[in-house]
């Protein structure tokens, strides 16, 4: 089986990449970035490490190839011939990146592997950017590059399946990196969400993926729990002089602020989705206690 990750950046390699090799399947990156393309194709392998306040751990992410995003031809051949493909590129990259993904398709659609409607072999991209409605978008970027016979094709038989990351990756110092460019260093976080009407054909079975109908509470609830949880301690923690988010998270009152923010959300979420707010309570303590993850070494700047 093979995997396409679009992006070998930090939830790349240190997320998702992780996810597809643990799975089974044979793993090949995309990336622009030719440090990490030369490293990746000369080692065959790459180290992610998990950190917690106690113990770190180094996973090895064993057999896995990159290709440059600018050898199109080739990125496009990937593409073809994948059984399941994710992106993490940034909301930016995404207009950048559909053309290649769109000849992928038009390649994958003239090999005949989706001729008749319902045949097995679908696609099913995994769309890890953090941005709501990121499915339509991709869609309307990858529609543009097709004819009306190709877009009935990209309708049947490839998914488009949004994600809700979770996983807390810090930037990767020199000393995170341990001697290995190629490690990355993250939390032991790894649930992903995903939505489950978006896929087309049999659902992979992915380790630590998870498929949700009510996908939508996911979305928000990662901007606005989550992520907004996490801003606050960042913003605060700048006016108070801090570098390191775990000693924002470590001032009461900055924590109790945060706290009660992250409880409005919960109750809004619970109150439009019907959400257990046990359940939300139980996700805001958790993500506190992971904001203050001091291992990870994560900057109120690169969070804010």
């Amino acid at each position: 089986m093979k995997a396409v990750m679009y992006g070998a950046g930090n939830i790349g390699r240190g997320f998702i990449g992780q996810i597809f090799a643990s799975s089974g399947y044979d793993l090949t990156f995309i990336d622009v970035a030719e440090p990490v393309i030369t490293a990746i194709n000369r080692e065959g392998r790459y180290p992610v490490r998990i950190l917690s306040n106690d113990s770190k751990e180094d996973i090895w992410i064993e057999g896995v190839t990159a290709i440059d995003g600018r050898d199109e031809d080739a990125a496009a051949g990937a593409i073809a011939e994948a059984d399941i493909m994710a992106t993490a590129v940034g909301v930016r990259v995404l207009p950048f990146i559909a053309p290649v993904i769109a000849a992928g398709l038009k390649r994958r659609f003239a090999l005949g592997r989706l001729s008749k409607p319902r045949q097995h072999n679908p696609l099913n991209i995994i769309i890890c950017e953090n941005l709501i409605d990121a499915n339509k978008v991709l869609e309307g970027l990858i529609k543009i590059q097709l004819n009306s016979d190709e877009r009935e094709l990209l309708d049947c038989h490839v998914g488009l399946v949004e994600a809700s990351i979770g996983r807390m990756v810090p930037i990767q110092t020199p000393e995170m990196q341990d001697g290995n460019p190629l490690r990355i260093c993250v939390e032991a976080y790894s649930f992903l969400p995903v939505d489950k009407a978006a896929f087309r054909g049999e659902i992979p079975s992915l380790t630590g993926m998870y498929p949700f109908d009510n996908f939508d509470l996911y979305i928000k609830r990662k901007l606005f729990v989550h992520n907004m949880g996490h801003a606050i301690c960042a913003y605060l923690g700048m006016i108070r002089g801090d570098r390191y988010i775990y000693e924002t998270v470590n001032s009461g009152s900055i924590l109790y602020i945060a706290q009660n923010a992250m409880t409005e959300s919960a109750l809004a979420l619970s109150a439009k989705y019907g959400a257990s707010l046990p359940d939300l309570h139980y996700h805001i303590r958790d993500l506190l206690r992971r904001f203050s993850n001091k291992a990870l070494g994560d900057t109120c700047a690169r969070v804010g």
